[in-house]
């Protein structure tokens, strides 16, 4: 493989995750629940997130020199730890952290460097069953293990496209090319690979290829299907998304300007399943929409559109939600863990220009 190639194989699947989330080409299984983004484009708003919810939590994560976040996305949850990588600034690259009760900073840290304890450019990093952080470093091509306060465990080289938390272990996607069939390893909590899943999945380049965490176990969209690791190690189809005339069309890397001239032509979207609901973010002619469907019948129970001219300098692109009587405007972010969903709430509803954002965590109500 040629260094082009390599370099593209760790910039390409960043820039399309950005971009795409989940565009791509084709149509799920017919013996599994649709979610019909396609006829409910436009839809009026509907239902109340208060109706749907309830508050775990609600937290100000603590202020100090080493703790200024941006978009605070959690990525786990282990007892009264809340974990957050917060991949705004590239060089920052530190992992967090904090109390669920307060917001008490427990732990910050960054590894970044050259060695066999570091990592050289962090991707994605998630809370192991233990309460160790789980690190991928893209360009060394392992993951790197450290305990919740930053102290190294150990380092493991792995040929895969990303780590993902999967049940007592990880998962991970085979780094394939464009072209290439995929196929899904599978490891215990110490990295040892245990088993392999070969599909008839198509890679294709352009396209986000992330496994993230679906409800403890690993996941993947592919072809407007999610696709979830069971219990018996197979890759099995748990849902399918309908996109009609706003179905994007494949991309090749050659046509990568083209795609951001004709991305507003088309949906692209985030989904994550907690409990019976599908909560889907997707952006489609500039507009942001959170829709929540019943993931057992694909029936539409909520919808709310924001504009750009609600955005307000993106302090409040998010959806309202109310809190002992005050209404806030709240957007989903992070990965959904332990059974609850995270939401963040910018500085600027509390009236200040400086500070952290809060972070929510709404449980489905029974």
């Amino acid at each position: 493989m040629t260094i082009k190639h390599s370099l593209l194989k760790t910039i390409l699947p960043a820039l399309a995750a950005a971009l795409l989330s989940a565009c791509s080409a084709g149509s799920g299984s017919s013996d599994i629940v649709t979610i019909d983004l396609a006829s409910n484009v436009g839809t009026a708003d509907k239902g109340s997130l208060n109706d749907i919810f309830d508050v775990d939590f609600f937290i100000r994560p603590e202020l100090t020199d080493s703790t200024l976040l941006t978009y605070a996305p959690v990525h786990g949850r282990h007892g009264n730890r809340l974990y957050i990588q917060d991949e705004e600034e590239r060089e920052k690259e530190r992992l967090y952290t904090f109390d669920v009760s307060d917001g008490r900073c427990l732990s910050s840290f960054s590894h970044k460097g050259n060695g066999p304890e570091d990592w050289n450019l962090l991707g994605f990093a998630y809370s192991a069953k233990n309460g160790d952080w789980v690190a991928q470093d893209l360009r060394e091509r392992k993951v790197v293990r450290y305990t919740a306060d930053g102290s190294f465990v150990g380092s493991y080289h792995l040929n895969i496209g990303n780590i993902c938390p999967n049940g007592d272990g990880w998962a991970g996607p085979k780094d394939v090319w464009d072209g290439e069939k995929q196929v899904i390893y599978l490891f215990d909590d110490n990295f040892n690979l245990t088993d392999s899943i070969p599909t008839n999945l198509v890679r294709r380049i352009m396209v986000a290829n992330n496994m993230t965490p679906t409800e403890g176990r690993a996941s993947l969209i592919v072809n407007d299907t999610l696709y979830v690791v069971s219990d018996s190690r197979t890759f099995d189809p748990k849902m399918a998304f309908s996109l009609g005339q706003y179905h994007c069309p494949y991309y090749k890397e050659e046509d990568f300007d083209k795609l951001i001239a004709e991305r507003n032509r088309y949906i692209w979207y985030d989904v994550q399943t907690i409990g019976n609901l599908a909560v889907v973010v997707y952006r489609y002619d500039k507009k942001r929409n959170l829709q929540i469907y019943n993931s057992t019948d694909g029936k539409l129970l909520y919808s709310y559109t924001v504009t750009p001219e609600d955005y307000k300098g993106y302090t409040r692109d998010g959806f309202p939600f109310e809190i002992d009587g005050n209404e806030y405007s709240i957007s989903p972010m992070g990965i959904a863990d332990d059974g609850v969903m995270f939401f963040r709430i910018q500085t600027e509803q509390f009236g200040e220009d400086e500070g952290n954002p809060a972070i929510l965590g709404l449980r489905p109500k029974k």
